[in-house]
Order: structure tokens, then sequence, then C-alpha cells
């Protein structure tokens, strides 16, 4: 029951950030590059959600250097290749939210900010977990031949709540 009354409030508060940040994120106005690159930020999400892991990699650069807030050190494409298949046949992405906070191009580079939501179930021994997380993003994409290839990035997720807060 905690969990459930933990992920319920996440999801609530997200909802209410999302919904407030995306009324003035909305409103600005895109160019045809940052909207080319957005889309192929929400296109490597909706590909890890079907557990398309040859697509997903498809899209990163092979000089791939990306840091999560978990790591000590950053991750090269074929470390990230492998932790994607493992995801692929150990977990689901029930859902998943975004919402962009910058994008700027210049010529063939692009850097992405967004904030994201996801909630996903885990199974590992028999045993399944569902897990919902969210955070901060940044992203560098580079154009190679006409497609936009991620180059790099960082992943900040947000601090959960602690369990024995007034749970009884």
């Amino acid at each position: 029951m905690k969990t459930m009354k933990k992920t319920l409030c996440l999801l609530f508060c997200s909802f209410i950030v999302l919904s407030l940040a995306s009324s003035r994120v909305f409103s600005q106005e895109w160019t045809s590059e940052q909207e080319e690159v957005w889309s192929v930020v929400e296109k490597s999400w909706s590909d890890w959600q079907s557990g398309n892991a040859t697509d997903v990699m498809a899209s990163i650069h092979e000089s791939y250097q990306g840091w999560s807030v978990d790591q000590p050190l950053p991750l090269g494409k074929k470390q990230v290749s492998a932790m994607y298949e493992w995801m692929a046949a150990n977990s689901k992405i029930q859902y998943f939210m975004l919402n962009p906070a910058r994008i700027v191009v210049e010529n063939d580079v692009a850097v992405v900010h967004y904030y994201f939501v996801f909630s996903s179930e885990y199974t590992e021994d028999d045993e399944t977990e569902q897990e919902t997380l969210s955070g901060k993003n940044t992203e560098t994409y580079i154009k190679e031949g006409g497609s936009w290839l991620l180059l790099g990035d960082m992943t900040i997720y947000e601090e959960e709540e602690d369990d024995d807060d007034n749970d009884d």
C-alpha cells in the first residue's frame, strides 16, 4: 500500500508540474530544426517503450558517451547497448511523459534539455517490481548523413521520497 500511495502521489505531482511547465514551454515557437531534433528524442523513447533496442541503438552515435548520476563514469555505446538489451528482455515501460525545456541547434549540433517521467515494470528471478522515475536529461546530438544521432547525454534523477515518512 505504501508503494501504491507513493506512486499515485508522484504521478499526481508530476502531472501538475508538467502541466504548469508545458503551458510556458509549448507557447514558444520552434524552428523546423528544433522540431526535427525533438521528434528524434520522442522516437527514441517510443522505441524504448516498445522494446525496440535495435532502433534505439541505431539513433546513438558510435562515439557516444553518456553519464547518469547513478554511474561512476560515463558509458560508451557498447555498454549502453548491453543495458538496453537487458531492459528489452526484463522490463516494460508502462508510460512516459517528456517535457522539453530548451533546444538549441547550431549547424549540425543540437543540445536538448528536457524533463521526463516514466513508469516501468522490471521482472527478474520471477519477481516483478514497478518503478516510477523522473528527472532531467541534457542530450547532445550531431547530424550525420541527414540523421540526428545522440552523441552524449547527462541524466539526473529526482530524489525519491523516503518510505518511512508518515506512512503508517
